[in-house]
């Protein structure tokens, strides 16, 4: 019984079963009830243990069995030690032990425990190579996961419709849409058009990868009973990211014509749909169609609500709709947030987010950026240093979408001395940070730190955008620097698309030019603007009127 013994003493409830002093099958009984707290019956003691050998006789099942309550207990020590103890058995050499202990580990997230005993097996078969394939791709190893997936065919092992479907859910996440095509063609050749789970992966993959022609031709070729709410709920909202709100709209149509209940998230996607169409009735319209079904005080449904109301100007709906909610949760009150500071009612916004404090809500940094972005547009500066400290003792880190509100916030009150400070502190800087503080040095006269910043931008290989090049283009002009301002130009013609056309670069160039006296080159930006503005015609006006005069001088 050494044996025994030394497996016994492993576990963490040894001292009981010592004391005990159980017989084989106590012990058995035992070890179900500590892992499951379940009584069951077991077999006779001699299908469990042969005392005269001193060797354990697991049934496979009952391996199968335990390792899966393991499993959902998520108990890694008490199944490493089964483990151990099958290997001792000899029992670990059989396949369908194995494939139980690599899904058991994969369950537990030991994935390179997994990994090393994949790596032993010496003839995996196609359950082995996909739970593996699985397990890297549900813990967000895709990479590692479509690696595997490629070994495996070359093995000359084929996949079955579960493999492709999760190799399809990875090409989807990074974005391989080259592969996720050849997979979608060599599902067609081994039959499995037709297949549910090969289906989804392949719509999922087309819309994560934005192909939404390619998403909605596969739609319609799957059969219409084995069209969920899911797959309809995914397609009106591929339309909706890529700005087709119009075809969402069709697409509901269609599905309340094929009787398919439209659920919450439905509703979600399709009132947010109409921020891009900027129609307020269509919004009332799904609105009362919410009322009617009962989903109007859904959180989902409620948030899009609020968030729709308040981005169209609608506040006073919005507000109503907030106060009817019964369960709000930050996303809500962000909404409404940046709703108060959209409409310019900072006073009224700083009020609900008192309440939102005053009622024990937990802050979070959505929050924050919003309250930050309603003390840029208020005169007292001591009320946007409050929350910046109540932001400090929170604890929550200076990234760049903090960052860049807390930098608004401050270049809004004029204390552009504190906004710097902030830049400095944020951690690893976009072009949006960037951005907010080139701005805020240029509109206040700072033009040298500005070009400063924009050239360390330049070293850490941000790409600026339009707004970016307008402000840097102002500092050039105000710092009589029209060689860099050339440069810039000749910059926006290389890497912004359609940069000409855009009013802030066109602007910024005709100002740059005229006020250096180049009206030539100012005449030509002029004239590539699609349509001109005020400003642009004002500018080109006076730089004609300044030249006409400076020739007038002199030649007397």
């Amino acid at each position: 019984m050494i044996f025994v013994n030394r497996f016994w003493l492993s576990f963490p409830f040894q001292r009981e079963i010592l004391s005990a002093k159980l017989n084989c099958r106590d012990l058995f009984i035992h070890f179900n009830n500590c892992i499951s707290g379940i009584q069951r019956t077991v077999r006779t003691i001699n299908s469990f243990f042969d005392i005269e050998n001193h060797r354990p006789q697991f049934s496979l099942q009952e391996c199968a069995s335990l390792l899966q309550r393991f499993s959902d207990l998520r108990d890694v020590n008490n199944g490493k030690s089964l483990h151990s103890i099958l290997i001792k058995s000899g029992l670990h050499r059989d396949v369908f032990v194995q494939n139980n202990i690599l899904r058991f580990y994969a369950a537990c997230e030991e994935l390179m425990n997994a990994r090393l005993l994949f790596d032993e097996m010496p003839e995996p078969n196609l359950i082995s190579w996909t739970s593996m394939i699985s397990a890297y791709v549900q813990y967000g190893y895709n990479d590692l996961g479509l690696q595997l997936f490629s070994l495996m065919c070359r093995s000359g092992l084929w996949p079955n419709e579960f493999g492709y479907s999760v190799a399809l859910k990875a090409c989807g996440v990074t974005g391989n849409l080259l592969m996720g095509k050849v997979l979608h063609g060599q599902t067609l050749k081994s039959g499995f058009e037709l297949c549910f789970f090969c289906n989804s992966s392949i719509f999922n993959m087309y819309v994560k990868s934005w192909e939404v022609d390619d998403a909605r031709k596969l739609f319609n070729e799957i059969p219409l009973n084995e069209r969920s709410e899911a797959l309809w709920n995914t397609l009106l909202d591929s339309c909706v990211q890529v700005s087709k709100a119009k075809e969402a709209i069709n697409f509901f149509h269609q599905m309340l014509h094929f009787n398919v209940s439209p659920t919450c998230y439905t509703y979600a996607i399709l009132i947010k749909s109409c921020t891009d169409l900027w129609n307020f009735h269509l919004v009332k319209s799904f609105h009362g169609r919410t009322v009617m079904v009962g989903l109007d005080n859904h959180s989902f449904v409620g948030g899009a609500l609020v968030d729709t109301y308040s981005k169209l100007g609608f506040l006073e709906d919005a507000y109503k709709v907030f106060q009817e909610l019964e369960e709000k949760d930050n996303v809500v009150w962000s909404s409404l947030l940046a709703g108060f500071h959209q409409s310019g009612v900072a006073e009224q916004g700083l009020q609900l987010f008192g309440q939102f404090v005053s009622e024990g809500h937990k802050l979070d940094p959505f929050i924050f950026a919003n309250a930050f972005s309603l003390c840029s547009s208020i005169e007292v500066t001591a009320v946007g240093s409050q929350v910046h400290c109540s932001f400090i003792k929170s604890g929550f880190a200076l990234d760049s979408f903090i960052g860049s509100s807390l930098i608004n916030m401050y270049v809004g009150t004029g204390m552009v001395c504190h906004a710097y400070k902030c830049f400095l502190e944020v951690r690893h800087k976009n072009e949006i940070c960037f951005n907010a503080m080139i701005a805020g040095l240029t509109f206040h006269s700072e033009d040298g730190k500005a070009l400063e910043l924009f050239c360390k931008m330049r070293e850490l290989g941000l790409i600026p955008g339009h707004s970016t090049i307008s402000y840097v283009l102002r500092a050039c002009a105000n710092l009589h620097k029209l060689e860099e301002g050339r440069a810039l130009h000749s910059l926006i013609v290389k890497t912004l698309v359609d940069s000409d056309s855009n009013f802030g670069t066109g602007n910024a160039l005709i100002e740059l030019y005229a006020k250096r006296g180049v009206v030539e080159e100012a005449i030509m930006v002029f004239k590539e603007m699609d349509v001109p503005n005020e400003f642009c015609w004002t500018t080109i006006i006076s730089s004609y009127t300044e030249s006409e005069r400076l020739a007038q001088d002199s030649q007397h």
